[in-house]
């Protein structure tokens, strides 16, 4: 998106320990304001667009402009602590089997003020199919994913990123990494905030698409 946020986002990026990351923002909407060639030291590339998107569709397009061998995705809202990348991507790098790693998350509130709150549960394949574990930026993974079928539900535009690591764990299970080193803010427009309606709909859709495992 292109909320006010996106600098404290983008900052957090910056600060990050791991050497080589290349950020791609994916604009939503045509009117994205500019952005910079750089995040810190690390190269910046906007996605433009020439009409709105949704987020599973701009999820997959910021994917396919990618260029790494690893992805993490972080919404405009929330940040990852200076260590966050590089603590995950040593466990992609020490377990090649693992197609995805994730780690804690603490919770804020709207204003940015902790909760006391975290998402930091091991991962359990019953647990995964009831329920999202975690935030969408808790997860590493490798962009092979692609090539072997893992893609956002274009037709979800909640709890995408539950369907999309329901697809990552059909290949391989994800690897939980104990400790907290990103924070992910609670709002109305949270992925995680409850709302009965459209969010409840989504839950059925993808307690149906994944009935049969």
């Amino acid at each position: 998106m292109d909320r006010a946020l996106l600098t404290q986002a983008l900052e957090s990026v910056a600060i990050q320990t791991y050497p080589n990351i290349e950020v791609v923002v994916l604009a939503v909407r045509p009117d994205h304001r500019a952005l910079g060639n750089h995040c810190g030291k690390f190269p910046l590339r906007l996605v433009p667009t020439d009409q709105p998107v949704l987020r599973s569709a701009a999820a997959n397009r910021a994917m396919v402009a990618a260029r790494g061998e690893f992805l993490i995705f972080l919404d405009d809202d929330d940040w990852m602590m200076p260590g966050h990348v590089a603590r995950l991507a040593e466990v992609l790098n020490r377990l090649p089997q693992t197609q995805a790693v994730y780690t804690g998350i603490g919770l804020v509130d709207a204003e940015g003020k902790p909760l006391g709150q975290t998402f930091d549960l091991p991962f359990d394949p019953i647990r995964q199919i009831a329920g999202n574990l975690t935030p969408i930026h808790a997860v590493l993974f490798r962009s092979t994913v692609l090539a072997q079928g893992c893609h956002f539900d274009e037709t979800l535009d909640r709890l995408e990123d539950w369907d999309f690591w329901l697809q990552i764990a059909n290949l391989a299970p994800m690897v939980h990494l104990p400790g907290v080193s990103a924070v992910y803010r609670i709002h109305e427009s949270s992925g995680v905030h409850t709302d009965a309606g459209p969010e409840g709909a989504a839950t059925r859709r993808i307690y149906e698409k994944w009935e049969p495992y």
